[in-house]
């Protein structure tokens, strides 16, 4: 895995923030884990966490990912594979570059504060930047934790 540097990060984030905008199934967008906790290291991936109400539908129809604007941070899909985690279905993207991605899909019960679900305080808890959150769900959960 090649490793990503802060701005290209960033680009990237800014990409996803604008699919999540302009997308009306996006509830709630956050990065979560090293890079939202400043841990970051060599072979970190990205994890991002989006909610939406039917996260099934994010496994089976792709288009999504032609909606990300992945060129303005220099990245280009080659290949992924899907992984579930449960309640989170996962798609874990890599790069030409051998960048990598893991972009999990939940529903809004994810996000819920009464009470938080374990493994969402577990995830939450280790690391979170709230990057798109229209209806406040993921900061209702930031204060509950």
């Amino acid at each position: 895995m090649r490793a990503m540097s802060r701005e290209q990060i960033e680009k990237l984030l800014d990409a996803l923030r604008r699919w999540s905008e302009s997308c009306e199934h996006v509830q709630g967008l956050a990065l979560v884990g090293s890079w939202a906790a400043g841990r970051e290291h060599a072979e970190a991936d990205l994890d991002v966490v989006c909610i939406v109400n039917d996260p099934e539908r994010f496994r089976a129809d792709a288009t999504w990912m032609s909606e990300v604007d992945w060129p303005s941070a220099g990245l280009s899909v080659g290949h992924w594979t899907d992984v579930d985690y449960g309640t989170a279905r996962s798609r874990h993207l890599k790069f030409g570059g051998g960048e990598e991605v893991e972009m999990s899909f939940v529903s809004p019960a994810w996000a819920e504060v009464c009470p938080v679900d374990p493994s969402t305080r577990r995830v939450a808890s280790d690391g979170m930047r709230v990057l798109h959150d229209p209806n406040g769900l993921l900061g209702r959960l930031l204060i509950a934790l």
